[in-house]
């Protein structure tokens, strides 16, 4: 099977400029790029070589009128793909789901969104469309948990849909033969591939035991499963345990939101599991660890004007507000100075984050050179 091969010889000025990408001072160079040709048709002769089975990668999003982050996590789903292709991740499969209000259709969304849609498509995404099914028992429990109105349930519907991802699958027909078929890895939209991963390498961190959903700690690498931002899924058992999961949104929705909700069952019911940390790992850590990170998750101290501010003078003070995602306000700072103290003791250099941080502008420099698509999303 030759991945991306179809993609690329239909975007000819796209895989010129990830061939050019590599080196940054190439980006305004006509002369290096003008070897770009030559290099690319080598790239489309060459043969990629991939396991027979590839293991679906999920990731999901809102995108609604009402939604003012949805340009966010479209810019960093986008580089999330771009880490993709550029560490020749070609075990994974990336598909999008992305969760439209009921007032919504495909033909009612905002150009920019069309655009963007389309791009991830180009970048080898497939992107599929559905309504979270329990969005009204969400819109219902987030009045009564934020009565003041600071999350929208259809902007947040996107993070729930992990919740109910075997019938997502089932009813879009997504599980292929060459899939995997026992396990799915679904990732936030705000993460990096650090490295290459091999479909053993994959399969050999698999938990050995029976489990449902596998997933990491949140602060320390030793911690308990809390942090469902990277998460091992393991389809047929968690397709059993998906009623009761769903159902319990009827209840009460806490302020963790989708990752309480798992917390809290999986507190009363066997089937959660530890994973290792390579796979949910963070900028604030030092990055020793007798396995590489895979991928970088960026939880708590958001890439930004503020932490680099903090970065440069070691405290907050006349420094902006660092991005927090969906943690609430009222938690948000003592997260962020504990990550910050944790980032100090392990890495008093701060010489992984800063590194992480280098390698996302690298793809923000790609991302900026990536063709505008022309036209919508043709479902």
């Amino acid at each position: 099977m030759l991945l991306f091969m179809s993609a690329l010889l239909n975007l000819m000025p796209l895989a010129l400029i990830i061939v050019c990408a590599g080196n940054p001072s190439n980006y305004a160079s006509t002369d290096s790029c003008s070897s770009c040709s030559a290099k690319a048709a080598n790239l489309l002769q060459k043969k990629v070589l991939v396991s027979d089975k590839q293991v679906m990668w999920l990731s999901a999003m809102s995108l609604g009128s009402l939604c003012t982050e949805a340009e966010t996590y479209i810019d960093e789903y986008e580089l999330a793909v771009l880490s993709w292709r550029e560490t020749n991740n070609s075990a994974f499969d990336p598909h999008l789901i992305v969760h439209l209000p009921r007032n919504m259709t495909l033909m009612t969304l905002p150009e920019f969104s069309h655009r963007r849609i389309k791009r991830f498509e180009q970048l080898g995404v497939r992107v599929v469309f559905h309504t979270l099914s329990f969005i009204d028992d969400l819109k219902s429990n987030l009045h009564q948990l934020r009565p003041e109105g600071d999350l929208e349930a259809d902007c947040v519907a996107g993070s729930f849909l992990r919740l109910e991802l075997p019938k997502i699958i089932a009813e879009k027909h997504l599980l292929q033969p060459r899939h995997n078929q026992d396990y799915v890895l679904w990732t936030d939209c705000d993460i990096m591939w650090w490295r290459r991963v091999s479909m053993d390498e994959f399969m050999a961190n698999i938990p050995s035991h029976k489990f449902s959903l596998a997933f990491s700690g949140q602060e320390v690498k030793d911690q308990r499963p809390e942090n469902a931002g990277v998460l091992l899924m393991a389809l047929k058992n968690y397709q059993e345990d998906m009623p009761k999961v769903v159902s319990s949104v009827k209840v009460t929705t806490e302020w963790g939101l989708d990752q309480a909700i798992i917390e809290r069952y999986y507190q009363k019911h066997t089937g959660l599991s530890g994973w290792s940390v390579i796979w949910n790992y963070r900028i604030f850590w030092d990055g020793n660890d007798p396995q590489p990170p895979a991928i970088i998750h960026f939880w708590g101290l958001k890439p930004s004007k503020g932490l680099e501010c903090w970065m440069e003078r070691r405290s907050m003070e006349g420094c902006p507000g660092i991005g927090k995602g969906l943690i609430p306000e009222n938690a948000r700072y003592w997260m962020q100075m504990q990550a910050m103290k944790i980032a100090l003791v392990r890495d008093p250099q701060l010489i992984f984050m800063k590194k992480a941080l280098e390698k996302r502008k690298g793809l923000l420099r790609l991302q900026g050179l990536l063709p505008q698509p022309v036209g919508g999303h043709e479902d």
